[in-house]
């Protein structure tokens, strides 16, 4: 069977797409997936001539798609596209009716289970479409699978990842484990409002902060904030006993639309932390909390005012214990372990039809 993949690509051949996204493409690759690109032109200004080029080069990408594929492939394309694209539809259309290709959809971002009423129209469009040709859908986790299931996909092609893979060459260092959490990521209050609220807690606990957008709010012996820095650097830098996935605005539960949503995503700082051989500390609501529990690779919390409990209760040997457990982990991450599983699944209900 062959085996291609569609990945977005800048005009000086820089990957589109998210850290995500790109671990995607690298390991798939690593298992027989023929990248073939779409060229996307970057907006320079609203000229005719570059109305035509941005119209052209993709359509040309997806010409070429067509033509290169051979017939009975399976095609590995991932959602949402960054991009609209014309002859994206056509072509894919055309790949399964003339040419009997197999589509399999990695989802990144659902906008529905965000929250979001569909606030563009390009993207309900392109997940409906989505829905209706695609044969196999690779979602986050087992709950992002019942809720497709609710709008209406068929359980028979849902194949459930558990978590994100992450691609990095760094060897990480021995950390000091000095400060009891690690907050990385887009550090903007808009973004990440609950990082500002620390110091409002009864039970505060220190904290390490990693990431863009930071605005300072005051001195503080529990808080420090130590800059941001490249995707394949962070492992190395991130130094801390745990790593903390919460959103939202609340100290006593992730609430608004990015808290919600962690009811359903896997949040790629997940595998950030893992990698970085952290543990995590989740909320127990979170739809990564089950991986963590059963995999005993960090706490659960029902709110920040825990954290500080939650680390003085457990012994040096319980700690020893998810650190050992979340080295593993790590491992499979860096190999793209959870994507090449599933893509094999994919494989196996293909060749069974």
């Amino acid at each position: 069977m062959y085996k291609y993949q569609i990945v977005e690509i800048k005009e000086k051949n820089q990957h589109a797409g998210s850290k995500a996204r790109d671990d995607v493409a690298f390991f798939a690759q690593q298992i027989g997936y023929e990248p073939i690109y779409i060229r996307c032109r970057l907006m320079k200004n609203d000229s005719v001539k570059e109305r035509i080029l941005r119209f052209l080069k993709p359509t040309l990408s997806w010409m070429n798609v067509f033509l290169k594929i051979k017939k009975d492939s399976l095609v590995l394309i991932q959602n949402p596209f960054y991009h609209r694209h014309f002859g994206r539809e056509v072509c894919l259309k055309l790949l399964k009716r003339i040419k009997g290709c197999k589509i399999v959809s990695v989802i990144h971002d659902v906008e529905c289970l965000r929250g979001n009423v569909w606030f563009d129209k390009n993207i309900k469009r392109e997940f409906d479409f989505m829905k209706l040709n695609s044969d196999y859908e690779i979602v986050h986790n087992d709950f992002m699978k019942a809720a497709f299931i609710k709008m209406g996909f068929d359980e028979s092609q849902l194949i459930a990842l558990q978590i994100f893979d992450y691609k990095t060459t760094v060897e990480v260092i021995e950390k000091k484990r000095d400060t009891d959490v690690v907050v990385a990521g887009n550090l903007n209050p808009k973004k990440s409002p609950y990082a500002y609220k620390f110091l409002q807690l009864n039970n505060k606990f220190s904290v390490n902060l990693y990431g863009p957008n930071y605005e300072e709010c005051g001195k503080s012996d529990y808080i420090k904030y130590n800059g941001s820095f490249p995707s394949d650097e962070v492992p190395n830098v991130v130094d801390g006993k745990f790593g903390l996935i919460w959103d939202g605005e609340d100290v006593d539960k992730c609430s608004g639309e990015t808290g919600n949503y962690l009811r359903y995503n896997n949040p790629h700082k997940t595998s950030l932390y893992l990698v970085s051989q952290l543990p995590i500390i989740i909320w127990e609501e979170a739809a990564m909390a089950k991986f963590v529990a059963n995999e005993k690779i960090g706490l659960t919390i029902n709110s920040l005012e825990q954290i500080k409990e939650k680390i003085e209760s457990i012994s040096a040997e319980e700690y020893n214990t998810m650190l050992n457990n979340t080295k593993k982990i790590a491992l499979r991450l860096r190999e793209g372990y959870y994507l090449k599983c599933t893509l094999t699944e994919c494989e196996r209900r293909v060749q069974k039809q």
